[in-house]
């Protein structure tokens, strides 16, 4: 059945969050290492400094993006908006060909290589030929882009998601007539 703008696909934006318990879980264990260092911090220890800056931090970042509004995903008509630390980012719809989950390997020095499963994007043809154009980015690129986190599902049905809402705003769309383009 082809989704129409009536439909609950499309009709009002859907709001994803991260886990709010998660990200506080994340800036407890920061703390309790900030206080384990400054406990076992010596005079003069600089790698106790260091990691106590170090985890400090990210206690802060933690709390921070469990604030309302710091870190969410919102599907909307015309595309989505990925929020990460209260800079949103739009993405429209025809900028995308689809989504899918995916792994990012990447190499974690002695301890090998390591992944992070992760829905992965694919770009639209126009979109990939303007990013070809550069190719140190071509080099240093593992994927064309990702959603971090699950916000609420598996990477799986998160794709899902993500690419029933596309295909719900392209069966908007309306269809290129292909005679227009043909020569006589």
């Amino acid at each position: 059945m082809p989704h129409t703008l009536a439909s609950p696909v499309l009709t009002a934006p859907l709001r994803l969050r991260q886990s709010v318990w998660q990200a506080l879980l994340y800036a407890l264990g920061c703390f309790a290492f900030c206080f384990a260092g400054f406990w076992a911090m010596q005079p003069g220890d600089i790698v106790m400094r260091v990691g106590l800056g170090f985890f400090g931090v990210g206690g802060v970042f933690f709390l921070v993006s469990a604030l309302p509004g710091a870190n969410f995903l919102e599907l909307r008509s015309d595309g989505f908006v990925l929020c990460a630390l209260f800079r949103p980012t739009f993405t429209n719809w025809n900028d995308v060909h689809d989504f899918y989950p995916g792994e990012l390997v990447y190499s974690a020095g002695k301890l090998g290589a390591r992944s992070t499963k992760m829905v992965r994007i694919r770009y639209a043809a126009h979109i990939n030929s303007a990013f070809q154009t550069n190719a140190l980015a071509r080099a240093l690129a593992v994927t064309e882009g990702v959603i971090p986190g699950r916000y609420g599902m598996t990477h799986d049905a998160l794709a899902a998601r993500l690419n029933e809402w596309l295909q719900a705003y392209r069966a908007t769309q309306p269809r290129a007539d292909p005679s227009a383009h043909a020569t006589s």
